[in-house]
């Protein structure tokens, strides 16, 4: 009796060891990790990683979340925003690289956080290999520059003159105080005729007084 007790604990202790082989030899080796701003204002990251003691037939997934800061915090925070990574098994183990992948970040006012930074999250069959890189370095995001609205340009209406068939003088104030004050009427035209007619009158006149004192000469 005592032996089978004694043979107990050896026999829980080769038990845990098999269940956790199978969890903790699929590895990811991050050996870089960054992440910035791109000039479109997206928030986009760069990984290399190298599998291994992942079977070639199967695939562990990892996951590159973003963390941010709020201008009022000194913590980062998850923004829940990220980006899943298939890691496919193989026997070469070859070092895999995922450049310029890009968070959806529409969900997030950008406006009210100050420095953002990415983790990897490891899955449930796949840790970090020994030396990996679990975050990246903070980073900030320059404000967007705001497109300044173009400045309406006003339209000028030239103003018709006369005499060029561009349409009718504009009567001065003098004449329309004058034409006010009389009623309406001009009088002006009246009298140039009469001026006209007394001229006319008298050129008729001395013609006439030549032409009678010629003969008498």
């Amino acid at each position: 009796m005592k032996f089978v007790k004694l043979l107990t604990v050896p026999a829980v202790l080769l038990i845990s060891a098999a269940f956790a082989i199978p969890a903790y030899a699929n590895h990811a080796t991050v050996t870089k990790l960054t992440a910035t701003c791109n000039s479109d204002h997206k928030i986009c990251f760069h990984i290399e990683f190298t599998p291994s003691a992942i079977p070639a037939n199967e695939s562990r997934t990892i996951t590159v979340e973003l963390f941010a800061r709020a201008k009022d915090s000194n913590n980062f925070v998850d923004t829940h925003v990220g980006h899943d990574i298939t890691i496919q098994g193989s026997e070469d183990n070859v070092k895999q690289t995922l450049d310029n992948v890009c968070f959806d970040t529409s969900s997030l006012d950008l406006s009210k956080l100050a420095e953002f930074k990415v983790k990897v999250i490891t899955g449930d069959d796949i840790d970090l290999g020994e030396g990996s890189l679990s975050e990246s370095t903070p980073f900030e995001c320059p404000a967007a520059t705001p497109t300044p609205t173009p400045t309406a340009t006003p339209t000028h209406t030239p103003t018709p003159s006369g005499g060029n068939g561009a349409g009718s003088p504009t009567p001065s104030a003098n004449t329309t105080v004058a034409l006010a004050q009389t009623g309406g009427f001009d009088f002006r035209l009246p009298l140039i005729g009469l001026l006209l007619l007394v001229a006319g009158g008298t050129l008729f006149v001395v013609s006439a007084s030549r032409g009678r004192s010629a003969p008498t000469k």
